[in-house]
């Protein structure tokens, strides 16, 4: 058998490495392997090439102990440590364990082609398992691999096909312009490949319809809320979700509330949703939404509204609540059901096939302070059974709101000492110590008087109650983080908040958050650091919105667009095609002279338009202009060297490379055909590398090719 040259080997070693690699890699950004494993993978793949190509042999006795070490740790992990682990990522450690074996195979055909499998293993198994955007850098070092690994294989099975076997031909192959080459090949497919995901018509969530079954839980809102629960759920940095808002521009003179679900039951010791009338939402062209719905307000409301529009985007929609700005009137997303209760809030039916990103329109309440003072005290009997309810033994908590709005005499004023005297008159901890479980609420007010924003928020919403004033508590979120980068809200877990709305006659439910300062969220000025993660973190969103959650209405979309720039530019060259019949027109007539025509230019834009594609299907022809010769008449010159070293007695033999065969020669010649070795480089130029000779390099060939034949003359004298 033929022996490969070593730089094709080495080449074709390392492709297929890289190619092991970029399998890794894209495994174990999935975040389902222990970080050891990141330990495992660089060290077994350093030791594995390192062995393969000569830079160190391990004794005997050590590879066979590492080798048994390996395999007792492999078969524990599989028997014991994954048995918890669902089918998918126990079935993405059975691939990743058969890959390092196969890294100490030996080094055989079938060994690499096995490898190269398993690697595309990797990468198909990870996409089912991450919406980690270091994916896409996984896939493209894939691809750009793979790439290498096919061209080498064939260039591998020719070489012992043929027997051409010369080093010097095949390390030009492998090194220079190839690799540029192979790898705008290679990027070249990774460019359709995301075309085709574009392009082909889908429907679900996004790609591969990701969803981690241990996704974690979105805190801050629940069904029922007991009073300190919430405490223990907010020290975490996670983003919950991102949010892009339209119809504001930050800074904003107050604080936003991303609401979730408003619960208006209290039973002495935490809060329940009220079993009201819950009602579907009506889908047509703008979203899923009900027209007609009055807002729980039992008419229209007031003009001054501001209509707000906010973008979602949420990490982990395991939730059946749609998150919105107060007073929501449209939600738009890839929902099956949504429905709305009677504290306007807005749920999906069914959450586990909900989406990732939806759009929410608020109509937000804009009432001055005077206005909300001059409301008129009448309650519907609806408003009054969700915002008036109490349950017995609250009449201390009754006395201290009479107490603190004794000199009140609507409402609002009485709503704002209430909200005045606990933000002040209280400290917030998340450190709750011992509660009375029985009696959380005056515990926080008689005794303890620090809490969280539960307390706060029921302790106001139960005193408002107790002098006749409907109120209510509402979970959810603060606003978050400004991104100055993206130009969104960044929330995070940290942001779970409570907060109260009012209710006020003709505007409704009015937000009010009697938590103190300690408790909200505060940001202070932008670092270079902070800056460069907000740039990052605007990247992450837009590979989230672009491609984790691209479907079948981003499809449509772009295919309007695309058909309407269409139905545009026929229109402006049908506009110009009459323009230039029309003056033409008028130079025949008289009307006009050529020089109104030729200044105009119109005619010049169609005649390229008309023109263009046909000359680029010329050159494509190789017909006229920019014609590129083939390659037998790039390489003639060559062909004619051949021809007068035959005349001269020398014939090359099969299997020797042109550069030997000029070598030969010269050693048999002497200094007398120094053009000989030239003339081979040029033509391993154009041959191998594909780049036409220069006007200069041409000239000059063709004087080497004169002196050639003087060079033959002379020696026939």
């Amino acid at each position: 058998m033929i022996r490969v040259p070593s730089d094709v080997d080495s080449a074709y070693r390392l492709a297929v490495f890289a190619m092991v690699g970029s399998g890794f890699l894209a495994m174990l950004v999935t975040d389902q392997f222990p970080l050891s494993f990141w330990l495992l993978v660089p060290i077994s793949m350093a030791c594995s090439l390192g062995v393969r190509a000569g830079w160190f042999h391990p004794p005997r006795a050590l590879a066979l102990l590492a080798g048994a070490l390996m395999a007792g740790l492999i078969a524990a992990d599989l028997l014991v440590l994954s048995s918890a682990v669902s089918n998918m990522r126990y079935a993405g450690r059975v691939v990743l364990y058969l890959q390092l074996i196969a890294l100490f195979l030996p080094e055989r055909e079938w060994g690499f082609r096995l490898m190269s499998a398993l690697g595309f293993a990797h990468l198909v198994a990870s996409a089912a398992l991450t919406t980690n955007m270091a994916y896409l850098a996984a896939s493209i070092g894939f691809i750009v691999a793979g790439t290498w690994v096919l061209v080498l294989q064939q260039v591998r099975q020719g070489i012992r096909r043929t027997g051409i076997h010369g080093e010097n031909q095949w390390r030009s192959m492998v090194a220079g312009a190839m690799v540029g080459r192979m790898t705008t090949v290679a990027l070249v497919v990774f460019a359709l490949t995301v075309g085709l995901f574009f392009g082909i018509p889908r429907y679900g969530a996004g790609y591969f319809f990701s969803r981690g079954e241990e996704a974690p839980v979105v805190s801050g809102f629940s069904e029922e809320v007991r009073l300190g629960s919430l405490g223990e759920l907010k020290n975490s940095d996670e983003i919950v979700m991102r949010v892009i808002l339209k119809g504001l521009e930050p800074p904003l003179t107050r604080g936003l509330y991303w609401r979730g679900v408003a619960l208006d039951i209290y039973d002495g010791t935490g809060w329940r949703r009220g079993r009201g009338m819950v009602r579907r939402l009506t889908s047509d062209d703008q979203g899923f939404q009900d027209r007609n719905y009055d807002l729980s307000v039992g008419q229209e409301l007031q003009p001054c509204q501001v209509e707000v529009i906010q973008q979602f985007f949420l990490n982990h929609p395991n939730t059946a609540v749609i998150f919105a700005a107060p007073r929501p009137i449209a939600v738009t997303g890839k929902f099956s059901k949504l429905t709305i209760d009677d504290n306007t809030s807005v749920r999906v039916e069914f959450p586990a096939f909900s989406s990732f990103y939806y759009v929410v329109r608020s109509a937000m309440q804009c009432a001055t302070r005077q206005e909300l003072r001059e409301s008129a005290i009448r309650y519907s009997s609806r408003v009054a059974s969700q915002g008036l309810q109490l349950p017995p033994g609250i009449e201390k908590i009754r006395e201290l709101a009479r107490l603190v709005t004794r000199d009140k005499t609507n409402p609002y004023d009485q709503a704002v000492a209430i909200e005045s005297f606990l933000a002040t008159g209280f400290n917030y901890t998340l450190e709750l110590g011992d509660v009375d479980a029985k009696r959380p609420l005056e515990d926080f007010l008689f005794r303890k008087k620090a809490g969280h924003c539960e307390f706060f928020a029921t302790a106001m919403a139960v005193m408002l109650r107790t002098i006749g004033v409907p109120a209510r508590i509402v979970n959810g979120y603060q606003q978050g983080e400004w991104n100055d980068v993206g130009k969104y809200f960044v929330v995070r877990r940290r942001e779970a908040h409570s907060w109260v709305e009012v209710y006020f006659h003709k505007y409704g439910w009015i937000e009010f958050d009697p938590t103190p300062q300690a408790g909200r969220s505060s940001y202070q000025g932008t670092s270079f650091l902070s800056a460069l993660l907000m740039m990052y973190d605007t990247i992450r969103l837009y590979w989230k919105r672009s491609v984790i959650e691209y479907h079948l209405l981003d499809q449509v979309e772009h295919l309007r667009r695309i058909a309407g720039a269409m139905r545009e530019a026929r229109r402006a060259l049908y506009l110009a095609y009459d323009g230039l019949r029309q003056q033409m027109k008028d130079v025949a007539t008289g009307r006009a002279s050529v020089v109104v025509l030729l200044r105009d230019g119109t005619w010049l834009a169609l005649l390229v338009v008309v023109l263009m594609p046909g000359l680029l299907l010329a050159r494509r022809a190789g017909l006229g202009w920019g014609r590129v010769p083939p390659l037998e008449s790039r390489i003639r010159f060559f062909t004619r060297m051949l021809e007068l070293l035959r005349d001269r007695g020398y014939v090359r033999a099969a299997g020797q490379t042109p550069m030997e065969f000029a070598r030969e020669v010269q050693a048999r010649e002497g200094g007398d055909v120094d053009w000989l070795e030239r003339l081979t480089r040029h033509y391993y130029r154009v041959r191998f590398r594909d780049a036409p000779l220069t006007p200069h390099e041409q000239s000059e060939v063709q004087a080497l090719l004169a002196g050639a034949e003087k060079w033959l003359r002379r020696s026939s004298e």
